[in-house]
Parts: structure tokens; sequence; C-alpha cells
């Protein structure tokens, strides 16, 4: 559930950092001053220019500071007479300095009449050459009130610029999507912002629909599948595991002579009639893991197949038929001392001296068994307290070095077990594994 819920804000987290990086970029691209030559200028570029004696006023603008190769702008220039005397000066324009662009019109030099508001005009149209670049046109005037003397003034326009239509077009290009941009980054930050709280509530709804299927996933397993699986564990599975430890600690004390040979062999009985008893009611081993149940199988297959190799199967059918489970040792004792005769023999009696003739034989003793029983009881163990998770909070820990050691005596000869070892090394990495992920969800 954790991984699932961490991924959903991953998710959430790269559209956030997405959305910044938008906005970030439509915020710069509104930022930038592209200075568009191609808009309409609303307001001519002009530039102004009085005389030393405060008696003429020059004005001089044109449609556009850039001007495409090849193209035409026009220009004016306004002269305001500010004297106080009835007759206007006499005025001529000498000559206009335009490097980078060729004068359409007019001839020069040329006179300039004054009007009635006591102001003349020179206007004309200026072609750009193919050079590109940065320039500065300067007109060149002369005035005089009479013949004496002359008075020289001058005028700077600019600077104006020539560029490629190339470069007019990407121009227009940039300022048409710095328009576009200033437009909709608003409506997009909004849409942005939409979309990520939407996702973030969508997050928010599954992560608790999550939360509530878990909670009912516990309600379940606590009223139905957890009682049954306490009763079974009580019933077949917790006695086997308990009489193969029973076993194993009578062999134990078997080899030190603090048991006799009878009592091991009432282990071993007992220890089969409980397994007998758990297959037939169960049907066989059902736990929550199908490698768990191959692997028990296999274990309790490869010991059942070697002990009646040695004892006999039907030998060791009818002795389990005749004893009780957890029948006492007083009572089985009984059966070796009046022992019964069944197919013209005495199966107690022989199964138990074939037993403890195993146990003492040097060359392929009982004890290569052992690890066998081990990993039964281990596993049976280990699985039969899994679906007891949500019980005690917390997951069954696996007996991994245990195992470990029994899979290291599986595959050293004599007691060398191939298959068997295969099985449980797939088990072990497979169960190592699960358990490392099921403790990163329930943190």
């Amino acid at each position: 559930m954790a991984l699932s819920y961490k991924y959903g804000w991953k998710s959430i987290t790269a559209l956030a950092c997405v959305s910044i990086a938008v906005l970030a970029g439509i915020l710069y691209v509104t930022s930038l001053d592209w200075n568009d030559p191609a808009e309409s200028v609303t307001a001519p570029r002009f530039a102004v220019a009085t005389t030393s004696d405060k008696a003429i006023r020059v004005i001089g603008w044109c449609d556009s500071n850039r001007i495409i190769s090849n193209g035409l702008t026009r220009f004016w220039f306004r002269f305001e007479w500010l004297s106080d005397r009835r007759t206007p000066p006499l005025l001529a324009i000498q000559e206009f300095s335009t490097p980078g662009f060729i004068l359409v019109a007019p001839q020069l030099p040329t006179k300039l009449h004054w009007g009635p508001d006591r102001s003349a005009r020179f206007q004309g149209q200026l072609r750009a050459s193919r050079n590109l670049g940065r320039y500065q046109t300067v007109l060149l005037y002369t005035w005089s009130v009479d013949q004496r003397r002359t008075h020289v003034g001058s005028l700077s326009l600019g600077p104006l610029e020539t560029i490629s239509s190339l470069d007019a077009k990407y121009r227009q290009t940039a300022h048409r999507v710095r328009g576009l941009a200033h437009d909709f980054s608003l409506p997009l930050a909004g849409a942005f912002l939409t979309a990520g709280l939407g996702l973030w509530a969508e997050a928010r709804a599954r992560r608790k629909k999550r939360e509530e299927d878990d909670r009912n996933y516990r309600r379940n397993v606590w009223q139905t599948f957890l009682p049954q699986s306490f009763i079974d564990a009580r019933k077949y599975y917790v006695p086997v595991v308990g009489e193969i430890g029973n076993f194993r600690r009578a062999l134990r004390e078997f080899k030190v002579a603090k048991m006799t040979g009878d009592e091991v062999f009432h282990a071993l009985v007992l220890m089969l009639r409980q397994m007998q008893f758990l297959k037939a009611e169960t049907g066989g081993f059902q736990f929550k893991s199908r490698a768990g149940e191959n692997l028990v199988e296999l274990a309790w297959h490869t010991f059942i197949e070697r002990l009646d190799g040695r004892l006999g199967r039907n030998r060791r059918t009818t002795v389990l038929s005749l004893t009780e489970i957890q029948e006492p040792f007083f009572r089985f004792r009984q059966r070796l001392e009046h022992p019964a005769t069944v197919g013209g023999e005495q199966p107690v009696v022989v199964m138990r001296d074939l037993f403890l003739a195993w146990i003492g034989d040097v060359h392929e003793p009982f004890e290569l068994l052992a690890p066998v029983l081990q990993i039964v009881g281990l596993v049976l163990l280990y699985e039969v307290n899994r679906p007891f998770l949500h019980w005690y909070e917390r997951a069954e820990e696996l007996p991994a070095d245990k195992l470990n050691q029994a899979l290291t005596s599986l595959k050293q000869p004599p007691g060398g077990r191939p298959k068997l070892a295969s099985t449980l090394a797939d088990y072990i990495a497979s169960e190592t594994e699960g358990s490392s992920e099921l403790g990163r969800k329930t943190v």
C-alpha cells in the first residue's frame, strides 16, 4: 500500500515540477523586450534641436527606427519660427546626409516656404540599402534674416537600423509568441493548478480507498480466515511440529543413553501417526505459500520413502493402525511386551528392531535424515504462523540460518539430495525477498 502511495506522489511531484518549469518559461518569455520592428509605431521617433538664439526650433521624426532592407520609410522635419519678427527668415536645406539609405525625394539643396502658422516642413522618403546596420542621418540647413548674416544648423535623426526580411519575420514571430505567452500565462497557470489539485485529490481518494480496503481485508481475515487457521493449526499442524521436535530430542537423548530404544521408537511412531492424521483430515498441507506446500510435501515424501525402504511400507501402515494418536508410552510398551501377530509376524517388534539397527548402522545411519525432518518442522512452523500477521501486527521471521544449515547438509554426501536442496534454496531466496518487501510496505 505504501509503495503505491509513494508512486502516486511521485507523479504529482513530477507534474508540479513541469508546471513550475512551464510557468517560469512563460514569465521569462513575457519579460523579454523584443522591441518588435514589425509592430506599428504609434509615437513617432523624433529628435529636437534648438538654435543658440532661440529663433528657430526644428523637430524631426520618421515612421520607424527599423527599416527592412530595400524598404521605404517616411520622414518629416518641422521648422518653427519663434521670433516676434513679422518677416520669417529665408530657410534652405543644404544637405541631408543619409548613410545606409537612399534619399528618394526631394532634390537638394532646396528652399522652404513658411506657412501661415509660421512653420515650414521638409519631408520625403528614405530607401534602406542592402548594407545592414545602424546609421545616423544628419540634416544640414541654413537660415538668414537678412543678406548680411547666414546661420547654419544641423539636426541628427536616428539611429536608424536596417534589417533583413528574415530577421524581421523572426522578430515578428517572436513578438507574437510573446503576446500569446502573455495572454495565455494566467489561463495556463490556472489549468496546471487545477490539474495538479485534481490529481492530488484523486491520489488522496485512492489512498483512502486503499486504506479502507486494507481495513476491510483485516476485518475479513479476523472474522473468517484467522479463526479457521487457528483451529487447523491447533488441531493438526502444531501437534505435528511438536511430535517432530519430540522425536529429534529423543534421538539425541538416546545417543547419550538417557532414553531407551523403546522410547525413541515410540516417539517415531507418534510422529508418523500424527502426520498421518493431518493428511487424512486436511488432504495435505495447506499453506499461504504454494512454494511452502511443495517444499514440505517433497521433504516429507523424501523422509517416508527412505523410511519405507528400511522398515517396510506395509509394516509401517500396520503399526500406525494399531497405535492411537498421542498414545502414552506405558500403553505402547504393552504392544511391545505382548505383541500382536499380523500376517505371520509381529510388526511392532520387527519395525522397532529394524529401526534401532538403522540408528546404529555405520555406513548409512538414520542421522542422515535429520536435516530432512528439520526442514519439515521449521517450514511447517513458519507457514502455520504466517496467517497471524495482522493479529500480531508483525511478520513471522523466517528461520533462514537453520534452513541454510540444513541446505548445506543436503548438498554434502553421503546424505546429499539435490532436488530437495534446489527446492529449499529457491524457497529461502523467495521468502527472504518477500519478507524484505513486506517489511517496507508495513513501515
